[in-house]
């Protein structure tokens, strides 16, 4: 669910706060997926690593707000790729170790390297995920929001604040319309266009 709150954030944020498009992006960011698919059609991963360059007017490199290379962000990788799996139906086998006994009793032991996730470890098997492992997906889930928020908190200092703008939607015609018969009668004033 965090991750998908995460994409729903970050799809929110490319459309009210974008300032460039991918057009604007050297191509020697971006790979053969990017360059063929709106910004919308990205990845998650690819989303909110580009989204502060998109929405900063001073075209500062991806690179400058989240390192890819980094334990977190690889961690966020995983945990979209954890959410891909489960969303789209793609239960990976898991390997279990069975010793049969004469009882009719049987020990099983799944405790492999190869039935869990690499960074994360949460377990393959998504009947196993436990306090453990939604601790490790809240806190990255926690670690990305609160970068982005942060972002935007210094984007809207800088474009808002100090400039003293009111965004009152991306699709206003401009009008000498006073204050208060815009906020009585906005429809009015407002583009269906986007």
């Amino acid at each position: 669910m965090g991750i998908a709150g995460i994409e729903a954030f970050a799809n929110n944020v490319l459309r009210d706060f974008s300032v460039r498009g991918k057009e604007d992006l050297p191509n020697s960011l971006l790979d053969n997926l990017q360059l063929s698919r709106p910004i919308d059609r990205w990845r998650l991963i690819d989303k909110v690593y580009f989204l502060p360059t998109l929405c900063d007017s001073q075209l500062t490199p991806p690179a400058f707000y989240f390192k890819k290379d980094s334990k977190a962000f690889k961690l966020f990788e995983e945990l979209v790729e954890i959410r891909n799996t489960i969303m789209h139906g793609r239960p990976e086998s898991v390997l279990v170790l069975c010793k049969l006994k004469p009882n009719k009793t049987h020990e099983m032991n799944s405790d492999f390297a190869v039935n869990f996730w690499p960074l994360s470890e949460i377990p393959k098997d998504f009947t196993a995920f436990n306090h453990e492992c939604a601790k490790t997906a809240y806190d990255n889930i926690t670690w990305v929001r609160d970068s982005l928020i942060g972002f935007l908190e210094k984007l809207d200092v800088k474009y808002f604040r100090e400039e003293q703008i009111q965004l009152i939607s991306p699709v206003f015609r401009e009008s000498d319309v006073d204050e208060k018969e815009l906020l009585t009668n906005w429809e009015k004033y407002v583009s269906a266009e986007q």
